[in-house]
């Protein structure tokens, strides 16, 4: 079982809890103990962010930026960020060429997408 913690406020709480329920299925919370790092998750149009560190069966998400973040993806608006969830790579690399989207570590922001996906 992986346990994921998070704050009892902001958008970390709301992405924490996303992630806390997608992590009951199984096959996600295996994905989720094989990865190690952190990703910066953030909206920029309502300049809202969380971190997700990701520790074996240990989640945590805070409501802050790392200094250096290991992996990062940063939509224009909540709207890209629900088109980012639902969509494939052509899709996404089409976001990316419009500048609504941002990604450092393709691989590791793949991953963490596919634990948000229902």
């Amino acid at each position: 079982m992986v346990r994921v913690s998070y704050p009892e406020s902001g958008f970390a709480n709301m992405l924490g809890q996303l992630i806390e329920q997608n992590l009951r299925e199984a096959s996600k919370a295996e994905i989720a103990k094989n990865m190690k790092g952190e990703i910066y998750l953030e909206i920029r149009d309502i300049e809202v962010g969380a971190t997700v560190e990701f520790k074996g069966e240990d989640v945590e998400v805070r409501n802050e930026k790392p200094e250096k973040p290991f992996a990062m993806i940063s939509v224009a608006d909540y709207n890209t960020l629900s088109l980012v969830s639902s969509s494939g790579i052509l899709k996404q690399l089409r976001l990316i060429l419009s500048g609504k989207l941002k990604i450092k570590n393709m691989g590791f922001a793949r991953k963490f997408g596919a634990l948000l996906r229902p």
